[in-house]
């Protein structure tokens, strides 16, 4: 390998340290050569504003765009942890810390960049690095296992750690005065890609990122969502938070846009603007196993990225279970890119099907299907394939038709968790940007459209974009970008970290008290649009997803009628938002038994005694209510005439009677609560024979379980009847 580097040449530029380091030549079967310069390096490099720079030094994800991240914010926890528990302790006889991992990034501007910048003083054609052996006679020659020294134009060249960022974080707290690390070093190894045209470097950097971190602590998911390239789930989400593809057109990001401006613009609604999402913070996977709760957002904050991620896009929109807790099916994604090849996928005898898998790409192909959509569809044949292959095996076993079924329904279940297993969706990178950016773009548009529709975003959007009386648009969009950065993990209390945020930026500003009563009436204004919003809940954004969700299987269940249908299935929701029908405040008078009851419309759905009421099954109960209305199913006898379930019906009266039920037997007696509904019009609730027991002056029994439930349900029945009646109208205006 022929090398021509000139250290004078860096005599006159902003040159790094010169470090001293073992030259090794890395590939293991990979597309591209990585070249690896092992040594140490004096603490007092890693310190801020020297040579080796953690992400957040280069001012993060706020300049760069999201397609450019190499990482995402550093656990502040985990850095007090190791400077607390490790580096303060005397009491250790000995201490070490591994090696930490540099990638040398070409710069553009401020942020990295892509493409290494050709130069032809040297034979890796890379500019602004310097390699060379120390004493050698032939300097146009590197060899493995042997010493260089190595140095960078830090103008061209950015020195970026991908692993270790807590240690040098830690490293950097510890000894935060000048010169305080005395003669401490710790171990590195600088990493240079081959500059190549089809490698492009902050896709290769994040790639390594994510190897190098996947064990034994992983990534966390939250942080995966922008820098995962190959995994479909995960691209999609980026895609509907703004990101760009890989190797996108920087003057393009959104973000980049947002930053140059200096304020906020709505102008363009097709992605969630992430600035509107909270984050834990946490790069740490573990995060996932704490219950996120929508109480640790900001007030401009709609949702959490780990809700829009799992709960509505995986678990909803790309699920092929038609339940608002399912998983993201291959199946579904299959069915959203071409339905009616699917079905001959799906039919046991694959009718139509190629039988050679090497004729599938060109049978995939002449059906109009592009490159990433082959891929998904010769990813399920081959599951597919393999099942029926075992299906066979079962039904020519010889045993007991009971046996084999029991045998048939097991092999289902294992090959719809195969269907639905996180390595089912990765890809090439080149596929995952092509389902992205073609059939399956109707995904990200679907989620962002949703949000940005609703009215109360839409209040968000106008304050955030006007400020207020003496806090005007540029205070708001430095305040809101402040706040994420900085406090996003402070705590999991929306309200204690927002009063942190305001403390920092008043503080940092110095504001006047008129100025700081500005910024407290912009505050003031955002809370009064999200306080008490049930859409703003997880549960709430569960049924609302659900109910949109309900209103696609309908018809062919591949996302394309909710994606045409969308502004007309969300006006009635926003109907009911502005008349204060998702306000967990607002009740229903209901009068019954010689009582007058005030209940939600949510009670024993979304809802109890005036609190959320989480979980999957809930949010399930509150979609059917909205569907059920809908399709104007107002007494039992609709349901004949509607694309409704009657289970649908029940579950719903039922959730209401027990509440109202509850409500009730505090004052009275179930066998007097009885005696008032005999003479209701119970045939509008029950099936005639349950009318008829119920009826029956002999029915009363307190042994009897039909008992206490027909009660319920007929007052369920009376209760929902008169939600109907306030709500439809609402909806239908």
């Amino acid at each position: 390998m022929n090398f021509k580097m000139s250290l004078d040449s860096f005599k006159q530029k902003k040159e790094s340290s010169t470090y001293y380091c073992t030259f090794s030549e890395q590939k293991y079967n990979a597309l591209h050569k990585v070249y690896v310069m092992s040594g140490a390096t004096e603490v007092a490099n890693v310190k801020k504003n020297k040579d080796i720079m953690l992400v957040d030094d280069l001012r993060g994800d706020e300049l760069w765009g999201m397609h450019q991240l190499i990482q995402r914010n550093i656990s502040h926890s985990r850095v007090d942890e190791i400077v607390a528990n490790y580096l303060q302790n005397s009491t250790k006889a000995v201490k070490f810390f591994p090696s930490i991992t540099v990638v040398l990034v070409p710069k553009e501007g401020k942020r990295p960049g892509n493409r290494y910048a050709n130069s032809d003083d040297n034979g890796l054609n890379i500019d602004g690095v310097s390699i060379s052996h120390p004493g050698a006679e032939d300097k146009n020659k590197l060899f493995n296992n042997v010493p260089v020294e190595l140095k960078w134009d830090k103008d061209k060249i950015s020195a970026v750690v991908v692993d270790g960022q807590h240690r040098v974080e830690a490293l950097r707290r510890f000894y935060h005065g000048e010169g305080s690390e005395g003669e401490s070093s710790i171990s590195v190894s600088f990493v240079i890609f081959e500059n190549s045209d089809d490698l492009p470097v902050v896709d290769a950097t994040r790639q390594l990122f994510i190897d190098v971190n996947n064990t034994p602590k992983r990534v966390s998911e939250q942080k995966l969502i922008f820098i995962d390239d190959r995994n479909l789930l995960r691209r999609i989400s980026s895609r509907a938070l703004g990101a760009l593809p890989p190797g996108g057109n920087s003057e393009e990001d959104p973000y980049q846009k947002l930053h140059k401006k200096g304020c906020f613009s709505f102008t363009s609604l097709d992605y969630v603007n992430k600035y509107l999402v909270g984050e834990d913070g946490s790069d740490d996977e573990d995060i996932n196993t704490i219950f996120r709760s929508h109480e640790g957002l900001f007030p401009w904050e709609i949702t959490h990225i780990l809700t829009l991620h799992d709960n509505l896009i995986q678990s909803i929109l790309l699920s092929d279970s038609g339940v608002v807790d399912g998983n993201a099916s291959l199946v579904k994604v299959c069915r959203i890119i071409n339905e009616n090849i699917l079905e001959n996928l799906l039919d046991d005898a694959l009718s139509g099907w190629p039988e050679n898998l090497d004729d599938l790409p060109d049978f995939l192909r002449n059906n109009g299907l592009e490159e990433g959509e082959q891929e998904a569809f010769i990813r399920l044949t081959e599951l597919r394939l393999s099942y029926l292959e075992a299906l066979n095996e079962i039904n020519e076993s010889g045993e007991l038709k009971k046996e084999r079924d029991e045998k048939i329904r097991g092999l289902k279940l294992q090959y719809a968790t195969k269907y639905e297993s996180l390595r089912a969706f990765d890809f090439s990178v080149k596929s995952t940007t092509n389902l992205v950016g073609s059939s399956l773009s109707s995904v990200c548009e679907i989620a962002s459209r949703v949000f940005n529709s609703l009215w109360f975003v839409r209040e968000i959007h106008d304050t955030l974009t006007n400020g207020v009386e003496g806090f005007g648009p540029e205070d708001a969009y430095k305040f809101v970008v402040m706040s994420k950065e900085k406090y996003s993990s402070w705590s999991r209390n929306g309200t204690a970290k927002l009063k942190k945020a305001r403390e920092e930026y008043v503080s940092i500003n110095d504001f006047s008290e008129a100025k700081s009563l500005a910024l407290k009436s912009f505050i003031q204004k955002l809370e009064f649009q999200t306080s008490g919003n049930l859409l703003r809940t997880l549960v709430g954004q569960q049924m609302l997803f659900g109910y949109l969700d309900t209103k696609d299987r309908l018809k062919d269940g591949d996302l394309s009628y909710l994606n045409e249908h969308l502004g007309e299935l969300v006006q009635p929701i926003n109907n009911l938002g502005l008349a204060g029908y998702f306000d967990i405040k607002k009740v229903v008078s209901f009068t019954v038994c010689g009582f007058v009851l005030g209940l939600s419309p949510w009670e024993g759905l979304i809802v109890k005694n005036g609190a959320m009421s989480p979980g999957p099954n809930n949010a399930a109960k509150g979609s059917k209510l909205l569907n059920l209305i809908s399709h104007e199913v107002k007494i039992r006898s609709d349901i004949s005439r509607k694309r409704v379930g009657m289970s649908d019906y029940n579950s719903v009266i039922m959730s209401y009677g027990s509440r109202v039920f509850e409500k009730l037997n505090v004052e009275m007696t179930i066998d007097s609560i009885w005696r008032e509904l005999i003479n209701s019009s119970c045939l509008n609730y029950l099936t005639e024979n349950e009318a008829n027991n119920f009826t029956s002056p002999d029915f009363p029994d307190a042994e009897s379980a039909s008992y206490p439930r027909l009660v319920k349900k007929v007052l369920g029945g009376m209760y929902y009847e008169r939600v109907y009646e306030e709500m439809l109208p609402i909806m239908n205006n």
